[in-house]
């Protein structure tokens, strides 16, 4: 690290036998720029490289064959694994939106969304992101794999104690936009309700004392809790009459799928992605305009008035269907396995 800035400006890199097989460079300013990688064979310098993507694209051009089936989850691996000489059969995995706050196409994911021709399968979680990417791109819908995530069966505990109280289980982080549950929590007290209100999650950024500030505003300090990290989220979701999502987007809401998966409905903002693909609205949940608190103020009041029965996961996010998807999808590409 340098004396001066404190700021990383080399990186050494060793084998387990302790041979040196790579060094990084870094300027010394605020940027912390990247300035070269050196690698090295048998204790002398071999190949140099000005990036991390031509040093992950030779790497890929070592290790795969024609023909490899290679899953990529990461953008910042999409242009050296489709850059790459050798044909390989590339699945690009999206585990979030693609989109920008403006709905524009978010930068890390054009190299993905503009070179279909080097890619043989797109793997989203949800029907909705499909939709929107093919209104704004020229990719073949065949080239186009949903595979939601899944949820293994949880037995529920008979002698869990039922409280009346909803519970919001996640980060505290501003896109969580908790602060609009306590809004609609607000106005569900108003109406005469006395459910209460537990929030669990780490705070991020000062998020935590923020809500704490709205909290004594809206004069709620005896109705709601907020506890930190929770080791066992089921048995709080277990616990409660409903769960709460308000976010201003999820890759997929797994908490979504914990809650309702323990029997507890969720009610939640049908933002991008994820929310209309796990909740049956009317089932096993709500589903709410986005930012719409008095909306979420409604089924907040309906769920404790004619609470939901027997609910339960969709057929669709189960093991045994995720088993069958990822058969169709190598069975698609002509995958011996």
């Amino acid at each position: 690290y340098s004396p001066n800035s404190k700021k990383r400006i080399y990186e050494e890199f060793f084998d387990k036998n302790g041979n040196i097989y790579c060094t990084k460079m870094f300027e010394d300013n605020e940027k912390n720029s990247l300035i070269y990688i050196q690698t090295y064979r048998h204790g002398r310098p071999h190949l140099t490289f000005k990036t991390e993507k031509q040093l992950f694209q030779h790497y890929f051009e070592n290790k795969f064959n024609e023909n490899d089936v290679v899953f990529c989850d990461a953008r910042l691996l999409d242009k050296p694994l489709l850059n790459q000489q050798n044909k390989t059969k590339n699945i690009l995995v999206f585990h979030s939106s693609h989109l920008n706050d403006n709905k524009t196409i978010n930068q890390s994911y054009k190299m993905a969304l503009e070179n279909p021709q080097k890619v043989t399968q797109y793997l989203l979680l949800t029907e909705k992101q499909k939709s929107d990417i093919l209104n704004v791109t020229n990719i073949d819908p065949d080239k186009i794999s949903i595979i939601p995530h899944f949820i293994m069966p949880h037995q529920s505990t008979d002698n869990v104690e039922q409280l009346d109280r909803f519970v919001f289980i996640g980060r505290i982080a501003e896109e969580k936009q908790i602060n609009h549950i306590l809004y609609a929590y607000h106005n569900f007290l108003k109406s005469g309700f006395t459910t209460k209100l537990s929030i669990y999650g780490r705070d991020e950024f000062g998020q935590q004392r923020k809500l704490e500030q709205l909290i004594e505003e809206l004069e709620l300090q005896d109705n709601i809790d907020i506890n930190g990290f929770t080791n066992n989220p089921l048995m709080e979701f277990q616990k409660s009459k409903a769960s709460l999502l308000t976010s201003s987007f999820e890759g997929f809401g797994l908490s979504v799928m914990e809650s309702i998966n323990v029997g507890c409905p969720v009610i939640s903002y049908d933002v991008r992605y994820g929310p209309s693909e796990i909740i049956d609205h009317g089932k096993n949940g709500y589903l709410v305009e986005q930012d719409n608190i008095s909306e979420l103020t409604k089924y907040m009041k309906l769920i404790i008035e004619q609470p939901l029965q027997n609910v339960h996961t969709k057929p669709e996010l189960t093991f045994e269907s995720a088993k069958q998807n990822y058969k169709q999808l190598f069975d698609s590409i002509e995958y011996s396995y």
